[in-house]
């Protein structure tokens, strides 16, 4: 039996449309495989500068997981598992504009896994676990974007980091209200 003509052009332009959609995911695959190469090789070329950077992060990242004040503060919150203490616009490794929908964070739990997580509009897309204190430097520069550990770097360096671990408190205070 043959199907009728209107019926085998619809079935046509569907299999036409397929392809279509196959060769832009295939195309989008090699895209997202030159923005992995590119940026291990902007890594290897920054290599000196990112591991002072990521030198920094990991011994204030160690110092802040053993910190009596940071087991009180979970021992004390009883709607928090983790605490975010690094905020900025990147996605899939770069950066974005401000105030766009896709943000990455840093986030330290109670057990001292400190993670690096990627959202949308706020809710977690991925997340890459950096490890425990103590740090590993290489680990940092292998799982984060160069710009983001530079950030982050100078995020620590900065009294910053502690204005904006007070909103995380005080978001939490207001609960309470």
């Amino acid at each position: 039996m043959k199907f009728p003509k209107k019926v085998s052009q619809k079935v046509d332009l569907i299999l036409k449309k397929n392809e279509e959609r196959k060769e832009r995911e295939k195309e989008a695959a090699l895209a997202v495989k030159k923005r992995k190469e590119d940026l291990e090789k902007l890594k290897q070329s920054r290599m000196p500068e990112l591991l002072g950077y990521a030198r920094e992060v990991s011994g204030w990242l160690n110092d802040f997981c053993s910190s009596e004040d940071l087991n009180k503060y979970f021992s004390a919150s009883a709607f928090r598992s983790d605490l975010r203490i690094f905020c900025d616009s990147f996605w899939q490794g770069l950066p974005q504009p401000k105030h766009s929908y896709c943000y990455a964070t840093i986030t330290v739990n109670k057990n001292g896994k400190v993670s690096y997580g990627e959202r949308y509009k706020g809710m977690l897309a991925h997340e890459t676990e950096l490890g425990r204190a103590p740090l590993n430097p290489e680990v940092l520069i292998s799982k984060l974007p160069p710009d983001y550990l530079k950030n982050l770097a100078e995020h620590l360096r900065t009294d910053k980091v502690w204005d904006y671990i007070d909103e995380e408190v005080s978001a939490e205070l207001r609960l309470f209200k």
